[in-house]
């Protein structure tokens, strides 16, 4: 019997040292495990923190957004308001310019009609006894006939104008030094020429 004893302690041994090994792999899982699910924890923590925290961000990222969205439609209303006010003020200016010049054509045609007599001379120095007489003029009108004669030592011209269906005779006088001759006469647009000899 006491073979069988020995043999039975030695399974109680063996058993004994399998279930001690055991019982030591699971005290270090569980602490293992206790180690992960502190780590777990601090995690979720963590996250829950971030979560409780996550809504402040949003919030503030979501004010921040309505903040800068609403600069944006301020800045548009200023800008429409400015493009209003400049549109505006170039309707205004044109309507200006528009009577302005409606006035100016209209005191143009007047100025045609009452005053057509305007003309600007030119007398150059005799080049070899020949002298040149330049007349030029107003370019609103259009040269219907030009006349001129030497009397008395006295250049008379007649030129008879036209503008809009308005004629206008205009008369001019040159004196000259001494009783001469015509030697030709140069027509350019409103510029007349006499050469005296």
């Amino acid at each position: 019997m006491a073979e069988e004893e020995q043999i039975l302690n030695r399974m109680e041994y063996h058993t004994y040292k399998i279930l001690k090994e055991q019982n030591d792999q699971f005290k270090n899982d569980i602490a293992n495990n206790s180690l992960q699910i502190a780590n777990l924890n601090k995690e979720l923590e963590q996250l829950q923190q971030s979560n409780i925290q996550f809504p402040g961000i949003l919030s503030n990222q979501d004010q921040e957004m309505i903040r800068i969205e609403e600069e944006i439609r301020q800045i548009r209303i200023r800008d429409d308001a400015q493009i209003f006010q400049l549109r505006d003020q170039l309707s205004q200016f044109e309507q200006r310019y528009s009577q302005q010049e409606k006035k100016n054509e209209f005191q143009q045609s007047q100025h045609q009609i009452r005053e057509p007599n305007r003309f600007f001379s030119d007398i150059s120095k005799p080049i070899d006894g020949i002298q040149s007489i330049k007349v030029i003029l107003d370019a609103h009108f259009n040269i219907q006939q030009i006349k001129q004669e030497i009397q008395q030592n006295t250049l008379n011209i007649i030129a008879i104008l036209v503008s809009q269906e308005v004629s206008h005779v205009i008369y001019k006088q040159h004196q000259l030094d001494s009783q001469n001759q015509l030697q030709g006469i140069v027509v350019q647009n409103h510029e007349v020429t006499y050469q005296i000899g």
